[in-house]
């Protein structure tokens, strides 16, 4: 794999050089070699021994890079995908074919670069990175490396097409910009430094990413200044990683809008500042924000550790906040106490207790349905939101003392809270139903917009003042004809609206159908009574895979996911304290997907998602009673506190 990348640089290489470019203005070879030349002494190869074969699924370049000696007491500068599969061993050839060892000082992951030490004391020539003025949109601008021979430079010459890149983070440059290059300097006519030419991205913080792009057109070099700054705090010998201040902004205005909060990671560093959903982040250190995009170019010159002033407005008040970045933020898993509350709101009180889920710690702890909890370690409880606000702020394993008030009696009880439970519990208290409680119907439904069959399912007893669950399942092309009689009598039990949706294509479902899944959605938030943390978009196979890719885009107006022997694509989905989901996995117990949806769980779970994977008898088809009936009980589980 790695041959033949060098042998398509060369070409790039013969062809971008001064001396074959067909295009290129002669009078200028004359300042590009002398400029070259300036800075050729100080630039060098490097040469890794050992470490992994691959990164992220790449093979990792087994021949020379690039590098630059920027003091003569032996520091170098190289971009750190050049050492991010850990060599044993690294070995620098100067400008004057001497090898010597060096070392790894320290690396600027939100930069990519890292810088090195040659080993001894012996001088090096050595290139400032200190610039009398700023690089400028169209100047000429040549990327010089010396991965293929050490005495003569690799040079590709093109202008400075864009600066500020990445989020203040680079220049870029229209040179050829490849691993022949990559750790070698972008400079400018007079042989400045205007940049180390690393891979990156404006998309993506991944360790490779950028590396797609080489030779295109698009190349990045991280910019003088900021080269500087990095320096002199990888000197300590300490990595540096971008800060991260654990906010979601506002859907609507993306980045051109105001940094408006749309949400708070739990226990970062926003939320230990203070800040709340709704607030306005109008000012970062010294300087003014008004739109998004200013606060992340702020955030991208900082660090994780580095601390800051913010000025938030919250409707008329303005607040001064104090945060520090973080490296990272832990997922959010939120632990649960294993009871279903009553639905009904109740004059007492309190949280009425509808069930104790099967081995949850409520059961385990003694609470019973009837139960009426009306503290929480000693401090009384309203209702079912305010329980639930605060043990969303608690970890599994912490135990919680609760005040119960059974008929007359008043009680305490203690109970150790769970993680979210990985599997389905066989039995849950359906809904009692009046006899003389009005049937289920069935309505169609229509969206002028599209031609696809929509049917809805009704449950009895369905009124306009009782919210409701919501299930609107994605029929699978290849699933037999069928109305919605399989769902209505565990639809019945649950208080559940199914809505069925039928692809406009008998073979498959298509792309712009996601859509679709979308009007769906508010068509029954405006037309029926809904339960909030009962709204689920589900289907088998291919409609499995559009509600799952549909549900990643529609997080916060979903509760939970349904897929049944489908692929997912799309982002992960992380579970969240104000806005909690769910997903639950189906597949044949014999069938093509049981180690693919174990490894999904797997991985989704890891990201804090509570996940449950069932499966059923067979190789694959058409769902049956058992999984209806499955997929509704999960459903039902999903208010749970």
């Amino acid at each position: 794999m790695i041959r033949p990348l060098l042998v398509t640089a060369l070409l790039l290489l013969l062809v971008s050089s001064p001396a074959a470019a067909g295009n290129f203005d002669p009078s200028l070879q004359a300042p590009v070699r002398d400029a070259v030349a300036r800075v050729a002494p100080c630039v060098v190869q490097i040469e890794t021994v050992g470490g992994a074969a691959e990164i992220g699924g790449l093979a990792v370049p087994t021949g020379p890079t690039t590098g630059l000696v920027i003091d003569r007491e032996g520091y170098v500068l190289s971009s750190s995908i050049n050492f991010a599969h850990a060599p044993s061993g690294i070995l620098v050839r100067l400008s004057g074919g001497q090898r010597r060892a060096a070392r790894l000082v320290a690396t600027d992951h939100q930069l990519k670069v890292s810088l090195l030490k040659l080993e001894g004391n012996e001088p090096a020539a050595a290139a400032s990175l200190a610039l009398s003025e700023k690089p400028r949109v169209g100047q000429w601008a040549i990327a010089v490396g010396k991965a293929f021979d050490v005495e003569q430079p690799n040079v590709a010459v093109g202008i400075i097409s864009a600066v500020q890149r990445v989020w203040g983070k680079a220049v870029q440059t229209d040179a050829a910009v490849s691993p022949n290059n990559y750790g070698g300097p972008l400079i400018d006519l007079k042989g400045n430094v205007l940049g180390l030419l690393v891979p990156m991205s404006p998309m993506s913080d991944d360790e490779v990413a950028g590396v797609e792009w080489y030779d295109s057109g698009i190349g990045f070099a991280v910019s003088s200044d900021r080269l500087l700054t990095a320096v002199s705090r990888l000197r300590s010998g300490k990595d540096l990683r971008a800060g991260l201040l654990g906010v979601v902004f506002e859907k609507s205005v993306a980045m051109s809008g105001p940094a408006v909060v749309r949400a708070v990671h739990p226990n970062g560093p926003a939320e230990k500042a203070g800040l709340k959903k709704g607030d306005r982040i109008v000012r970062v250190g010294d300087r003014t924000v008004a739109r998004a995009s200013e606060l992340k170019y702020e955030l991208a010159a900082r660090y994780a550790g580095d601390p800051f002033d913010m000025l938030v407005r919250r409707g008329e008040e303005t607040l001064e906040c104090k945060a520090t970045l973080a490296d990272h933020l832990e997922p959010y898993r939120c632990p649960v106490l294993g009871i279903l509350p009553e639905r009904k709101s109740g004059k007492m009180p309190g949280v009425a207790v509808r069930a104790s889920v099967p081995d949850s710690p409520a059961a385990k702890g003694g609470i019973v349905a009837g139960d009426r909890i009306v503290s929480l370690d000693g401090q009384a409880m309203a209702d079912s939101g305010e329980l639930r606000s605060r043990l969303s702020r608690r970890k599994a394993g912490e135990t919680v003392t609760l005040e119960i008030v059974r008929e007359n009696d008043r009680r305490k009880l203690e109970a150790v809270l769970a993680p979210s439970a990985t599997t389905l519990p066989d039995n849950l208290p359906v809904r009692s139903l009046d006899p003389e409680a009005t049937a289920g119907q069935t309505v169609s439904l229509a969206l002028p917009q599209w031609k696809n069959k929509i049917e809805a399912y009704l449950p009895k007893a369905y009124s306009e003042k009782v919210p409701h669950g919501l299930l609107v399942w994605l029929r699978s092309p290849t699933d037999k004809p069928s109305d919605l009689e399989h769902w209505q009598e565990h639809a019945d039990g649950r208080g559940v609206i199914v809505v069925l949706v039928e692809p406009s294509d008998n073979r498959r479902w298509l792309p712009s159908e996601q859509e679709l899944v979308r009007d769906v959605l508010r068509l029954c938030r405006s037309r029926f009574s809904l339960a909030p943390r009962r709204i689920v978009v589900g289907g088998r196979a291919g409609g499995g895979t559009l509600a799952y890719r549909t549900a990643t885009r529609e997080r916060e107006e979903l509760s939970g996911c349904v897929t049944f022997d489908a692929r997912l694509a799309g982002s992960p989905i992380l579970d969240a304290p104000e806005n909690r989901f769910g997903l639950l996995i189906g597949h044949a117990e014999k069938g093509r997907l049981v180690k693919y949806s174990a490894q999904v769980a797997e991985s989704l779970r890891k990201g804090g998602l509570p996940v449950i994977v069932v499966s059923y008898p067979g190789q694959s088809g058409a769902l049956t009673g058992h999984d209806y009936a499955a997929i509704l009980r999960w459903l039902d589980l999903l208010d749970q506190i």
